[in-house]
């Protein structure tokens, strides 16, 4: 009798629950969104945010600003669904939020493309995983496939996001006919009105001088150039809130359910017997094996060994130094394929795999000692460049990542090599930051002129960034230093002087990153200095000769 009594009061109390609740739990249950306008305006006011702080602006903070603009948006809009963040996506967030943020204190272009991948793919991944937090789970396929399915949802994800605001509305309006949302109304108003007083305000305003001064008067405090180029504008805006909207759609939407994992189930059925794989595996084996008895010497004598030869290091370093790198990528690829398609059903035939394919990816691992060396040589007779040092970084990533898949084969735990590849990409982006490649190049190719060899002036006025400017200072003020290498850095340091005048000169505070702001002051300690080194000065710009050869101050040379 209880039973049927508390049966009997839950069917009242549901009846007694309002459509609107009832709606809601819908929207949460069938992968649609409860407040989708809001959703939509944030991503509309961050990208009318960007454009008005950062359109036609030089390089500065502009990433990072847009970068965590996204993330913070992402952590709204989560909030406003009401859903849980894991822990997973909130670390990912603040991994993502640092690197973005490192681009305003590294100007080398290098570090600052890492930079700008790595968080790209924080983004990436965020978006794909921010409910469910497994993207550390993720294995290459799962990488690979969710990264894919963001694709579809750019194009889809703001016509449907717009789509479910006026069908919640409208579905909303019929449930409570007497009800009205004051808010909700002014909202919608609000949504509908902006666009187009930004556009109708743009033409009127390009279309009487008058009317633009005064409309763009009431902005001055602001700064903004926002009647220029009206068209770019108005595009602009529209792509980035495109964009923003579909991915936070995609976010809040396809990223809540579990994703399936499956650690020990294989993508393909193995369908390569051991024969065929130890065929291709001992004939590689092999070939390594040849090529490295023909370059085992160069390990030992190397710049020697290569005078005899007949080889300029040139010639040395630039033979075969991509070919190599190209083997080792190559390589991982193949032996990845191979311990994913070979069937491999007995103990004696995993230890068998294991042994070939673990001696093959070491040969890769000598050739990459190989490369490396190639590049040391090059790099001993002409110099430090920014490709240069992130060619050797790159190298030792390879090469870390050959352990690691050896590691995985022993262990039998090739699903973390999506996880492995991910954090391979943020540590090198780290590393890069860490090292400040263009202070590092700066000081080794001083060095190189301290020992008696050619400095490259023009490397130093135009290869390198702002990163560089308290190295070359510093050697410039040594008061040890020969005064003829002295003085050719003053003629360096004058150049790069009215350079960064010419850019940097009248730059507002969204691109003066870090380094651009301790160069500035660096540069205005040295104005005394600098002001008095003779310039030649011709119609078309300053230049400086050294050694015979003219380096102009503006403009960058192919290097």
């Amino acid at each position: 009798m209880e039973k049927i009594n508390l049966e009997n009061k839950n069917a009242i109390e549901e009846d007694q629950i309002s459509p609107t609740v009832l709606e809601e739990k819908n929207v949460q249950s069938d992968g649609k969104l409860k407040r989708p306008f809001p959703i939509l305006l944030a991503a509309f006011a961050a990208a009318v945010l960007l454009d008005l702080l950062f359109f036609e602006k030089a390089w500065g903070w502009h990433w990072a600003v847009a970068v965590n603009l996204y993330l913070i948006a992402a952590g709204v809009s989560a909030r406003l669904e009401g859903k849980h963040l894991p822990v997973p996506s909130l670390t990912l967030m603040v991994l993502t939020s640092l690197t973005a943020l490192l681009t305003g204190f590294r100007t080398a272009s290098a570090t600052t493309t890492a930079l700008v991948l790595v968080s790209g793919l924080g983004m990436l991944l965020l978006t794909a995983s921010l409910l469910n937090g497994q993207w550390m789970q993720f294995r290459l396929r799962e990488l690979i496939g969710e990264l894919f399915k963001l694709i579809p949802s750019g194009v889809i994800g703001t016509p449907f996001l717009i789509l479910e605001g006026f069908q919640l509305s409208q579905t909303s309006k019929e449930q409570n006919p007497s009800k009205s949302k004051p808010g909700l109304a002014i909202l919608r108003g609000v949504l509908i009105t902006i666009p187009l007083l930004l556009l109708f305000g743009l033409l009127l305003a390009s279309a009487d001088t008058i009317f633009s001064e005064m409309l763009g008067s009431a902005f001055d405090w602001l700064k903004f150039d926002i009647f220029d180029n009206l068209i770019p504008h108005i595009f602009f805006i529209l792509l980035l809130t495109w964009f923003g909207a579909a991915a936070l759609w995609h976010a809040l939407t396809k990223s809540e359910n579990q994703l399936a994992i499956q650690p020990d189930k294989p993508l393909f059925k193995p369908f390569l017997g051991m024969t065929e794989t130890s065929i291709a595996l001992i004939s590689l084996n092999i070939l390594f094996a040849l090529f490295l008895a023909v370059q085992f010497r160069y390990f030992f004598a190397g710049s020697a060994n290569v005078s005899i030869d007949g080889f300029t290091y040139a010639e040395y370093a630039r033979r075969g130094f991509f070919e190599l790198v190209a083997v080792a990528l190559i390589a991982s690829v193949l032996y990845f394929s191979l311990a994913s398609f070979t069937k491999r059903g007995t103990q004696a035939k995993k230890r068998a795999f294991s042994v070939m394919a673990g001696l093959l990816l070491a040969q890769v691992g000598v050739m990459l000692i190989s490369a490396f060396q190639r590049l040391r040589l090059y790099e001993q007779a002409y110099g430090f460049t920014s490709l240069r040092l992130a060619a050797h970084v790159f190298m030792v990533f390879v090469g870390l990542l050959l352990l690691a898949l050896i590691l995985m084969e022993l262990t039998n735990s090739f699903r973390r090599l999506g996880l492995v590849l991910v954090l391979g990409v943020l540590a090198f982006a780290l590393v890069m930051v860490g090292l400040n490649e263009d202070s590092l190049i700066a000081q080794q190719n001083l060095e190189r002129a301290v020992q008696g060899e050619k400095l490259d002036a023009a490397y130093l006025v135009h290869g390198l960034s702002n990163d560089a400017v308290p190295t070359l200072f510093r050697y410039m003020d040594d008061p040890d230093i020969d005064p003829e290498l002295q003085e050719k850095l003053q003629l360096v340091m004058a150049c790069r002087f009215a350079n960064f005048e010419d850019n940097y000169g009248k730059a507002t505070w969204q691109s003066i990153s870090i380094p651009t702001s301790v160069a500035g002051k660096l540069y205005v300690q040295h104005d005394e200095v600098l002001s008095s080194v003779p310039l030649d000065t011709i119609s078309t710009g300053s230049a400086f000769s050294i050694d015979g050869e003219t380096i102009w101050c503006y403009g960058a040379p192919d290097f």
